[in-house]
Order: structure tokens, then sequence, then C-alpha cells
């Protein structure tokens, strides 16, 4: 074996060891999110604060057809414990109650919403969110069930 041809033998050995080593290296490592953060959060304080939902609020919405609607009315919203808030939706039609919790931000709640003792064949009851806006104000959308699309809803103080 003539030395160059020992030289690329041990050149291509020492390759293929580092890329080994380096390999290694790269399968002990961590990726993705850091563990127990909200995914696409850097760790660190909520950005907003979960009391902006709290009190009472001036809401307007729309509806499907049938409804007419845009409507107004009022919602009130409290603490309910264990991280989760619940508010009070009144209505021409009856008050409704929703309940969810609040993200990781703090600047959206998310839930439930139903007309408690409904009795209708069909109630109307579904999926709802809402984010608070700068200056006292919260936008978002409700669902019912059975339905495709969310409504907006809008308040303000």
């Amino acid at each position: 074996m003539s030395t160059f041809t020992r030289a690329r033998a041990v050149a291509f050995v020492t390759t293929l060891a580092l890329a080994g080593a380096t390999a290694q290296t790269a399968h002990g490592q961590l990726t993705g999110r850091p563990a127990d953060t909200p995914y696409g959060r850097s760790i660190g304080s909520p950005t907003h604060n979960v009391e902006d939902f709290l009190g009472a609020w001036k809401i307007s919405w729309t509806g499907s057809v049938g409804t007419n609607c845009p409507c107004q009315g009022k919602l009130t919203v409290d603490a309910a414990g264990n991280d989760q808030l619940i508010g009070y939706w009144e209505t021409r039609s009856g008050t409704y109650v929703l309940r969810g919790k609040v993200s990781y931000d703090q600047n959206s709640w998310s839930g439930r919403f139903e007309k408690p003792n409904d009795h209708a064949d069909f109630p109307i009851k579904g999926e709802f969110q809402l984010m608070t806006r700068d200056g006292g104000k919260i936008t978002g959308s409700y669902e019912p069930t059975g339905t495709a699309i969310g409504f907006p809803v809008t308040g303000t103080r």
C-alpha cells in the first residue's frame, strides 16, 4: 500500500470517527420547546392580567339567519375558582352561562356556554372565545353546537 493510499485511508477513518461522535452528541440534545412551557412562548410572566376580564361589559354580536341580530346585551364576568371564569350573558331570550379557562398569557378566555334549564327541543349552547384588547375592549366569537362557523362578539366597558 502506498503512502498516499494509507494517508487517504487514515483520513477517511478519522472522518468517520468524527461523524460518529458528532451524531452521538446530536442525539443527546433536546429539540423543540423547553419543557413545561406553553407552545411558542418564552419562559416568563404572562403578558396580561386575568382581572382584565372581570366585571361588566356592554357587548354586541351577530347570529345566524332568523335571530334578528346584530344584538346587544350585557356580559358580567366573575372568578369561579380552579383557574376558571364564569360569565352571565344577558340576552332578549334569557341569560346564558359561560364557563372556561384563561390562556397562559391571560388575554384569551375560552370555554362553553349554555342556557341553564333550557328544555327546548334544540337548546342553544356551544363554544366561545373572547380576547381582551387595550383600552377596555373585548373581541371574539361564539359557535353554537351544530353550526360550522362562529359569530363575532365585541364589547366595551
